[in-house]
């Protein structure tokens, strides 16, 4: 096990009890809950996990370790901005709620890949359109997408944390770029130009230096959660100042907004539909579409996947 995968596996068997630190409040803090749970686990049985700070209506969503291998230091930067946070070294507005989720990963962060554990690029692996079980990533190439859209534990744990949740933004950290991409989602993209003013880095409109299938904000725009994609500028640097400073933007923003009702704005997208047939499931429809039943659940918001009807239009991408 490297250094990193030691420190972060001690960090994260604190979490069961008290998260990374448990300080006494400070009288500006108070008010804080604190809170951890565990969301899922990987395919060899390491626990994902969540910890959450704040009380307000607005929340904030920072996930680590979605890729692992040269990209782990994701990791410590998510760790040292818990760290500050819990010690109120970085301030939590009161209409915020800021969550953080250090490493979705776990197995390739012990084993130093990538990839999790049956060699599957988690940002490739997401009910985007155009997901891909064919994807590609400049380090080794050619990378597996997955058997299908959330075929994976780790993915499907994020996936049913944020239907459950729904943060008004979730901020994923990637290397390398200095660069910040957004979904078309809510606020997303103003959120995402205030991250990269605070940071020193730029937003962009579009990713273009290589394609990207089934990555984790397109998905989010299927179901209207604003997301971002924060590219670290440098291996192994984890550049916190500027990435504290961009978190800090992001957070004074939500909490400028928390008069108002959040915007959701979903995404354009060209919708294909089904028309449901005797004998139908809602699983044997996502097989035929490619998709998962928890996708269809959720994109025509059904109370459950077994209340189906002949006759009933669903949309299915």
């Amino acid at each position: 096990m490297t250094s990193r995968a030691r420190s972060v596996a001690t960090a994260l068997a604190i979490l069961g009890a008290v998260w990374w630190i448990n300080p006494a409040p400070s009288s500006a803090a108070t008010a804080v809950l604190a809170t951890s749970q565990q969301i899922g686990t990987s395919v060899q049985g390491r626990p994902i996990e969540v910890a959450c700070i704040g009380s307000g209506d607005r929340s904030v969503l920072l996930v680590g370790g979605l890729h692992t291998g040269p990209e782990a230091h994701s990791v410590d930067l998510v760790l040292e901005v818990a760290r500050l946070a819990w010690s109120s070294d970085l301030e939590v507005p009161a209409a915020t709620r800021l969550c953080i989720l250090p490493v979705l990963n776990p197995d390739g962060l012990v084993s130093g890949n990538r990839t999790n554990a049956r060699g599957v690029d988690l940002n490739r692996n997401w009910p985007a359109l155009n997901w891909s079980a064919d994807a590609y990533h400049p380090e080794g190439g050619a990378v597996s997408g997955g058997s299908g859209p959330l075929s994976e534990p780790e993915t499907r744990a994020l996936w049913n944390y944020v239907l459950q949740t729904r943060p008004d933004v979730v901020l994923v950290l990637h290397c390398c770029g200095a660069v910040v991409e957004a979904n078309d989602s809510a606020d997303a993209g103003a959120l995402a130009t205030a991250f990269a003013a605070g940071a020193s880095m730029q937003h962009i409109a579009e990713w273009t230096a290589y394609p990207v299938t089934g990555q984790f904000i397109d998905a989010m725009d299927r179901i209207g959660i604003g997301a971002m994609d924060i590219e670290m500028e440098a291996l192994g640097d984890i550049a916190l100042d500027d990435h504290r400073a961009g978190l800090v933007r992001v957070l004074d923003a939500l909490e400028g907004a928390s008069s108002q009702p959040p915007v959701v704005r979903q995404a354009a997208v060209t919708r294909v539909t089904y028309r449901v047939l005797p004998g139908d499931t809602l699983a044997n429809i996502a097989v035929r579409h490619g998709t998962t039943a928890d996708v269809l659940t959720s994109i025509n918001r059904l109370a459950s996947p077994d209340l189906i009807t002949v006759g009933q239009v669903l949309a299915v991408r």
